[in-house]
């Protein structure tokens, strides 16, 4: 009596768990029925190939593709099959598979690719499993390596006769005892072959310098930027000037310095250049590059300036104000600095635009990628044209109707760097400006009270 007790149970527990799988089974046809009917309308309850959708169905599976265990891609059935000699239990059991794939799909990222707007694929960002990242830095310190050794060398110097022995003195090393063939102005080379008997080329626009030397301010670099509409060579810099913020070397060491040069493996700052291009009419009459920065100011006028400002075509403002300055981070120490303008180290890739007493309590400094080309227009209806200052040199006017385009340089100015270029820039900072000089502030005694 026991045992038969004992099977009906154990053959009640097996009708319980038949039952229940079969629950279970018709459960998750009738979900995955449902996600079919909200993810692929048209299709029938029945989940089967028909009549009345068979066609819809073939021409979105003819097309469908997954991918199998290997890596592989495999249709789910052959291309132009008809609907009707599809078998409709293996395409339903096909078609629950892509249902399957398509929810794993969804839970994984999508695969994407970065691109800048005017350059090839990206140098700077990466993409790592669909997460956005930076290979480096924007900027880095440049180590300058020759790959043989230098032959020639452009020597300037700051046009005073206090200065001229000294330059004599660089020149007959240079070439004397280091073998560099000397390039100068046709003024000093007239100079040295009347007077010093010293046999220097003359500069042209195509003379190929290796590296320059200039003795003299910050003035006499800006100079030397005006020289070279391209590309610039290495600039070592000498103190021979007032205040000597771009010039960190003392002449009683160009010996060693230009050996150190010579040998490779230094440090360079690369200074971004702004190129100005002034527009009449549509076309381009003058060009220039500039170190510092550019001004466009009312010059002698009694009237403020009217500039229509745009940025990348989008009209920006209109400033009613003495000027507009628009600085390199070279130039943020500069004349942008008294105006206002944001100090900035010499290689971050910005432009700056600082306004000269705006006739306005809203308009403060702002600071634009280098990628930005900006444009300065003067109104036909201004009161005035404006004046126009590259690296402080008053060079052209603008008359109404005309237009400056200002945009980064392709060709920077590498200049040496006597440590590297934060220490170099902090240390021009400390000595050139004073830079945050004050007392010390005086420390608490033990009870927590001023020292007196």
């Amino acid at each position: 009596m026991n045992f038969s007790l004992k099977k009906i149970a154990l053959g009640l527990s097996y009708l319980c768990l038949i039952h229940f799988g079969a629950n279970c089974f018709s459960w998750e046809k009738t979900c995955l029925r449902k996600l079919k009917r909200k993810v692929f309308p048209g299709i029938e309850d029945t989940g089967f190939v028909t009549s009345q959708n068979a066609p819809r169905t073939t021409e979105m599976f003819s097309t469908m593709e997954y991918f199998d265990d290997e890596g592989g891609k495999q249709p789910t059935k052959p291309r132009n099959q008809p609907a009707e000699m599809v078998d409709e239990i293996g395409y339903e059991v096909a078609f629950d598979d892509e249902v399957k794939k398509y929810l794993k799909r969804r839970k994984s990222k999508v695969k994407f690719a970065l691109f800048r707007c005017h350059e090839d694929i990206c140098d700077r960002e990466q993409v790592d499993d669909m997460k956005i990242r930076f290979k480096a830095a924007a900027t880095s310190q440049v180590v300058l390596a020759w790959t043989s050794s230098p032959r020639s060398v452009l020597v300037l110097v700051k046009p005073d006769s206090q200065n001229f022995p000294a330059y004599v003195q660089a020149v007959r090393f240079l070439t004397e005892q280091r073998g560099l063939d000397v390039y100068a102005e046709k003024a000093f080379r007239d100079e040295l072959d009347n007077q010093e008997s010293i046999d220097v080329m003359v500069y042209e626009d195509d003379s190929p310098i290796d590296f320059a030397v200039t003795m003299g301010g910050d003035g006499l670099l800006m100079y030397a930027n005006t020289l070279f509409r391209e590309s610039v060579p290495p600039m070592l810099c000498f103190n021979m000037g007032s205040l000597g913020f771009l010039t960190p070397f003392m002449y009683t060491r160009l010996k060693d310095e230009v050996d150190r040069l010579l040998c490779g493996n230094i440090m360079l700052s690369l200074r971004m250049r702004l190129h100005c291009a002034i527009y009449d009419q549509g076309r381009i009459v003058e060009e220039y590059n500039c170190l510092n920065e550019v001004v466009i100011d009312r010059g002698s006028s009694p009237y403020l300036s009217n500039i229509e400002c745009y940025c990348d075509n989008l009209h920006l403002t209109t400033v009613q104000a003495d000027g507009i300055i628009i600085a390199t981070p070279t130039g943020s120490t500069a004349y942008s600095m008294s105006a206002g303008g944001s100090i900035m180290h010499p290689s971050v890739p910005a432009i700056l635009f600082t306004p000269i007493c705006p006739h306005s309590l809203s308009f403060r400094p702002v600071i634009f990628p280098d990628s930005a080309v900006l444009r300065c227009d003067i109104p036909e209806d201004a009161r005035h044209g404006a004046s126009l200052s590259f690296d402080g040199k008053r060079s052209a006017v603008l008359g109404k109707g005309g237009s400056l385009e200002v945009k980064m340089s392709y060709f920077p100015v590498p200049t040496v760097c006597k440590n590297d270029h934060t220490r170099d820039w902090f240390s021009s900072l400390d000595k050139g400006l004073n830079f945050n000089q004050r007392q010390k502030q005086k420390p608490l005694d033990q009870k927590g009270k001023f020292w007196l």
